[in-house]
């Protein structure tokens, strides 16, 4: 075999490997199919960003926000509209960033019972 030859397959080699290492840990670190990820309703305390004090909706293990609000009312009303047709749940911060509400069950998964049986 050419000298050629074989430092072409070693680099292909190398290549391989390392391109494999960054789909493992990239997969690792996404939320599997079946684990649906949570909307959150929190204030931007961000003091460089244009939408400084105003209530954002963002999904979980996401830094884009997906809408800016007001009031944080109004950004509940958006995000329980998403998460239920999203069929996964909310989660709602404070002023200081704990959490204040957190629904656990699937707002679809969920049916109301009859008082009458």
């Amino acid at each position: 075999m050419s000298l050629f030859k074989r430092l072409f397959k070693r680099n292909d080699n190398k290549r391989t490997k390392k391109s494999e290492e960054p789909a493992e840990n990239q997969s690792s670190n996404t939320p599997k199919a079946h684990e649906a990820r949570r909307y959150h309703v929190s204030l931007n305390r961000d003091e460089k960003s244009d939408n400084y004090k105003k209530w954002r909706v963002r999904m979980e293990q996401s830094r884009k926000t997906i809408k800016h609000f007001n009031t944080q009312a109004e950004a509940i009303e958006y995000a329980t509209r998403r998460a239920k047709a999203a069929r996964t749940s909310l989660v709602i911060h404070k002023l200081d960033g704990t959490i204040r509400k957190q629904d656990y069950s699937k707002q679809n998964n969920t049916q109301p019972r009859n008082s009458e049986e």
